[in-house]
């Protein structure tokens, strides 16, 4: 019998608004279908904060990665200067 996980990976979108973003839904109902424990959640990250979410996001070992919304799109590139590599 397989060890218990209670931690799941972490995956989500950082924009403002996400509050009605119903990506989550599709993708945790994905996660849920294939065994993973993994949850897709909506961050709501301002645009001036969105360097400190990302640096936040690369500190917890179990976040997998953000969508993002406009403009946060537009204003990123500065922000992924270092990038981890995917775990399988």
């Amino acid at each position: 019998m397989a060890e218990p996980n209670y931690m799941a990976d972490i995956v989500g979108v950082f924009g403002f608004p996400v509050a009605e973003n119903p990506t989550g839904v599709m993708q945790n109902a994905a996660f849920q279908a294939l065994g993973l424990n993994w949850l897709y959640l909506n961050f709501e990250v301002t645009a001036e904060h969105l360097a400190a979410a990302v640096q936040g996001m690369r500190a917890l070992n179990n976040f997998r990665g953000v969508n993002l919304t406009i403009p946060h799109k537009a204003l990123s590139s500065p922000v992924w200067t270092k990038s981890r590599p995917v775990r399988r």
